[in-house]
């Protein structure tokens, strides 16, 4: 009898002892700790895949933070424009863009005479020239603003122009930049008078049989609207005349 009951005795303990060891083996795998038999264990909680858990102390469910998108930048007027002439006929302009159309408009409009103009006028005198150290007035034709539509590949453009400046190469190795002038008066009170505006006095003479080459560069802003969009651009026209520079000569007779 004895025997049995220790017998007996003998094989619930084993059981328990296995019964802990699997148990312990189990809590280690879910949570990667270290155990003993006890049941004693050390180490991190693992992710749990299924439950979203990050393995940190806020517990389950846990999730990663979501990713700003960043906002989408509003597209210019120009680019506005560009796309809808894209849109618009898309095989004849896909590799076309609406600054090319634009430039082309501009053509289109009936600017002023860029030629330079001065004052006292050289062609009405019997030497064809202006004198070195006189005053020279300098300007441009008006008007200085110019509306107009024009049509191009099948958009209609309305289009402002408005004159900004003007700079004047004088052939001789100076520019001069006017944002204001003024013309000579046909009939003035006190010749030699400087150009209240936009002016030029030569120091040396051209050389002789070559002329200054005087240019003109007219600056304006275009403005431009066409299907609902609008936005301007820089237009230059240019003009070029020739001045003769000469010097005075006196003589005294007794």
């Amino acid at each position: 009898m004895l025997k049995a009951v220790c017998a007996t005795a003998l094989t619930l303990a084993l059981l328990l002892t296995t019964s802990g060891q699997a148990r312990a083996e189990t809590i280690g795998e879910a949570t990667n700790q270290s155990c003993d038999s006890n049941g004693n264990c050390q180490g991190q909680q693992l992710k749990n895949p299924l439950s979203g858990d990050s393995g940190t102390s806020e517990g389950v469910g846990n999730t990663s933070p979501k990713q700003t998108v960043p906002a989408t930048t509003p597209l210019t007027p120009y680019e506005q424009a560009l796309r809808r002439l894209a849109e618009t006929q898309p095989t004849k302009r896909q590799k076309a863009t609406l600054e090319s159309q634009l430039r082309q408009v501009a053509t289109k409009l009936k600017l002023p005479n860029p030629t330079p103009r001065f004052g006292p006028d050289p062609s009405v005198n019997e030497w064809k020239m202006l004198a070195v150290g006189f005053p020279v007035w300098l300007w441009t034709d008006s008007p200085r603003t110019v509306t107009s539509t024009a049509t191009n590949d099948g958009l209609t453009f309305t289009l402002k122009a408005t004159w900004t400046s003007t700079t004047f190469n004088l052939g001789d190795g100076h520019t001069k930049t006017c944002t204001n002038t003024s013309v000579y008066p046909a009939h003035i009170d006190k010749p030699g008078s400087p150009s209240p505006t936009c002016g030029y006095i030569y120091d040396a003479a051209s050389p002789k049989g070559h002329p200054y080459t005087v240019s003109a560069e007219t600056h304006w802003r275009i403005d431009w609207s066409t299907g609902g969009q609008a936005g301007s651009f820089d237009h230059i026209y240019t003009g070029n005349r020739t001045l003769e520079i000469g010097e005075l000569a006196s003589m005294i007779k007794r």
